[in-house]
C-alpha cells in the first residue's frame, strides 16, 4: 500500500475467499473471475454459493 503512494490497491488475480485474509491489510478490493465460477472453470456458470462466500470474506476483512 505504501508503494502505491496511498492509492487504493486492488488484488488483480488469484483471489479466493479462503486466501483473502492474507491480503486484507493492504487491498481495497479485488478483480475476481473464475473463483466465482462452478468448479473454478471459466466456461462454467457463476456459482451463487461461491459468490456468497466471497462477499462474506470481503465483508469480514476489508474495512475500506
Amino acid at each position: 500500500y505504501q508503494a502505491a503512494g496511498g492509492m487504493p490497491v486492488l488484488l488483480g488475480s488469484g483471489t479466493k475467499s479462503d486466501t483473502l485474509p492474507n491480503y486484507a491489510s493492504f487491498i481495497r478490493g479485488a478483480i475476481v473471475g473464475t473463483a466465482l465460477k462452478r468448479d473454478g472453470l471459466v466456461s462454467n456458470e457463476v456459482d451463487v454459493e461461491r459468490v456468497r462466500r466471497m462477499v462474506k470474506a470481503f465483508d469480514g476483512v476489508c474495512k475500506n
